[in-house]
């Protein structure tokens, strides 16, 4: 199955031309998002760009997108700073959405930090489990 695709429906739709009978849910990659926007460089998005990515990440929540999830540990989500993260989450949480932090950290501070900063915003639904590893 070729694995290139832009938009949701697009995704969904390789999957049923292929007959594949099975219950399928994704959530929109922060990492992903941020690049095609902003790109894979150690800057912060501009005004317009940070538009963008709410608009394109609304677009994937109508579409199907059960929330964010973020890679914060590797480029481009490590640049991101965390006002960018409270912003995206303002969008996922408009549409009842979930924000699935990275699944390991180096340290427990680190894991637990970054579900308070964007917890204390009370926006949006945020799993605490799948802690992986803590040093």
């Amino acid at each position: 199955m070729e694995t290139y695709w832009e938009e949701l429906p697009e995704f969904f739709r390789r999957f049923t031309e292929r007959g594949l009978g099975l219950n399928y849910a994704t959530f929109t990659g922060h990492g992903d998002l941020r690049a095609r926007v902003v790109g894979r460089q150690d800057v912060a998005p501009t005004p317009g760009q940070l538009r963008e990515m709410r608009q394109r990440l609304a677009d994937s929540m109508d579409q199907g997108s059960l929330g964010l999830s973020s890679g914060l540990e590797y480029a481009p989500g490590c640049f991101a700073r965390p006002g960018e993260l409270t912003d995206l989450c303002r969008v996922v949480a408009e549409f009842g959405g979930i924000f699935s932090p990275p699944e390991w950290a180096t340290t427990l501070l680190d894991f637990t930090r970054t579900r308070l900063l964007i917890g204390s915003t009370r926006l949006i639904r945020l799993p605490w489990c799948n802690l992986v590893r803590a040093s």
